[in-house]
This record gives C-alpha cells, structure tokens and sequence, in this order.
C-alpha cells in the first residue's frame, strides 16, 4: 500500500516551480505517491498553509506578497497545521540575508542556494519526508 506526501512549493519563478515539482516526480519511491501544491505568491501560500497539513515546504527567499522568511515565521506561531513541517528555503541570495535568516529561524530549516544541483535537492526531500533513498 502506498503512501501520499504533500508538498508545498512556494516559488514564484515558474521555471524553477516546474523543476521543483519535476525533481520530486522523478524520485524513484514506488510505495509513496506525492501531492503536490504550489503557490506563486507568499499570501496565497499562507492561505494553503492554513487549509491543510504538509509533509514539506519548499519556499523561495523573496517573493511577491509575504517573504519566505515571513512565511515561515507566520506559520511557526500559534497552533497551526504545520508548525512543526519542515522547510526548505531556496535563494540566490542566501550568502547575503541566510546567516541572518539561520539565526532567528533555526528549526527544521534547510537553506538552499540556487542555483542548486538536482541531486541535493532529491536527498533534501527525501530526508525531510523521512524517506531513505
């Protein structure tokens, strides 16, 4: 019996959307089976977050509407569904604002410069889902 991991991917870019969502597509995990969401905009991804519990989020840095720094700070307050869901931030600037970043939300978050290589970003997924691959 297989399973469903959902998956949020905050990005505004839609090249780099599509790849996030091919990259977890293509994992080779025949007993799990991804749901995949995404939102362009950082107040549209709070409303989904509030709708319904992920597995992972992916979220770039800056974003229109809410930064993902933002995003992420809304939803660790309070007692919503994904508190504690782990995230994945991507950037091209992450050298720049990451360190800063890294202090104030330092739990359950991985930083990620773009341009980034397939291969870590399919054991980023994978460990933060949980899954061994």
């Amino acid at each position: 019996m297989s399973s469903i991991k959902h998956i949020l991917i905050i990005e505004d870019e839609s090249d780099i959307r599509d790849l996030l969502q091919e990259i977890i597509s293509a994992l080779d995990l025949p007993e799990i089976r991804f749901d995949m969401t995404t939102a362009a905009d950082g107040n549209i991804a709070l409303t989904k977050l509030k709708e319904r519990k992920f597995d992972l989020i992916i979220t770039d840095l800056f974003l229109p509407g809410k930064r993902g720094d933002e995003i992420i700070n809304q939803t660790r307050k309070g007692n919503g569904l994904n508190k504690t869901t782990p995230f994945i931030m991507i950037s091209a600037r992450l050298e720049e604002e990451g360190i800063s970043l890294a202090k104030e939300i330092n739990e359950n978050i991985f930083f990620v410069e773009k341009p980034f290589e397939l291969k870590k970003m399919e054991r980023l997924v994978t460990l933060n889902l949980g899954i061994l691959h």
